[in-house]
């Protein structure tokens, strides 16, 4: 009878170091993608005070996106080979259908990185940034139209933040552009800064549908290479880039490729894996706020008051669409 009580407390004693090694695990995974979703927004965050360093050392748009892309590509493709994921891409790109999705979606994407980074030459840093955010309130009307789900009560209130928060970022016509832009020019940033988040949440709503199944490094690295193709023709076309450039240049094309594109992808891919979608979604909400901090402090342009306030309610709309109900989909 003692022996069997023994027994029975020994395998309740592993059982039990069992499931606390098991939670001590999770609570050092969760705090292992903490830091690489923080990480990640803060690569993120940091690409538009890169390109705007790389503007003032005398780089153009063609060039800082050209560079940013065939550098990007560089690593990716090694460090996905040398991680034996090989045999991954090999079996996308035996796929004709597949393969093309992701080349497509790579030249979506070039779209987005065109408006976005031009913009930053005719409005101010924040602005811009706050603009491109406006693109999960894009998403769910997109995913209502085309993928036909439901808009409940939820999202719609993150619809109307995201758009009194557009309202407040743009304000008057005046706050928005950057010393010596005025009149059409104005406008036009104004268009490719909507357009940078309106083709960002195309990209994103294609995305669901023709990546599924597919490993997001495998993903990335095809089509990062669709969109490098896309710079590389423009360049050999006479695009304007160039390759002639000083050292402060090359440093800053070499931060929007390495850690703005690189580390901040692979790193938001494997806290995502740690963390979850709508928890790392909520986390990558701190990119704006890195923008917005770095703006003031390496470029001395901070955001308006109104502009903040615009911005605080962009960033509720992103976070509300997390905790939003997933809606079932209508087959018409």
């Amino acid at each position: 009878m003692k022996q069997a009580e023994i027994r029975a407390d020994t395998i309740h004693s592993s059982e039990t170091l069992k499931t606390g090694q098991a939670e001590a695990r999770r609570q050092r995974g969760a705090t292992v993608g903490l830091a690489l979703v923080l990480t990640s927004a803060a690569g993120y965050g940091s690409q538009a005070i890169f390109a705007r360093l790389a503007y003032a050392a005398g780089a153009n748009v063609p060039t800082v996106l050209l560079l940013r892309f065939v550098m990007a590509i560089a690593v990716l493709w090694p460090v996905l080979l040398l991680g034996r994921r090989g045999k991954y891409a090999w079996a996308v790109i035996r796929q004709p259908r597949r393969f093309c999705s992701l080349l497509a979606l790579g030249v979506i994407f070039a779209g987005n990185s065109i408006a976005f980074f031009s913009a930053l030459t005719y409005l101010h840093t924040a602005v811009v940034e706050l603009l491109l955010y406006l693109y999960p309130g894009i998403v769910l009307v997109l995913s209502a139209i085309f993928l036909h789900e439901r808009l409940g009560p939820v999202k719609l209130i993150a619809l109307l933040l995201a758009l009194a928060g557009s309202a407040l970022t743009i304000g008057p016509p005046g706050s928005v552009a950057l010393p010596g832009v005025t009149g059409g020019r104005v406008l036009l940033g104004l268009a490719l800064g909507v357009s940078a988040a309106l083709v960002y949440a195309t990209y994103i709503v294609l995305g669901k549908r023709l990546i599924a199944g597919i490993p997001a490094d495998v993903t990335g690295a095809i089509s990062m290479t669709a969109t490098a193709l896309v710079f590389v023709a423009g360049a050999l076309a006479g695009d304007g880039a160039r390759l002639h450039l000083s050292a402060s240049a090359w440093m800053a094309i070499g931060g929007v490729a390495l850690f703005s594109t690189v580390i901040a992808t692979s790193f938001f891919l494997a806290g995502l894996e740690r963390l979850g979608p709508s928890r790392a979604a909520i986390l990558a909400t701190v990119e704006p706020v890195v923008t917005l901090l770095l703006a003031t402090l390496v470029l001395h342009d901070p955001p308006l008051w109104f502009q903040i306030i615009g911005g605080v309610l962009i960033l509720a709309a992103v976070v509300l669409t997390q905790f939003a109900p997933q809606a079932a989909t209508r087959h018409e």
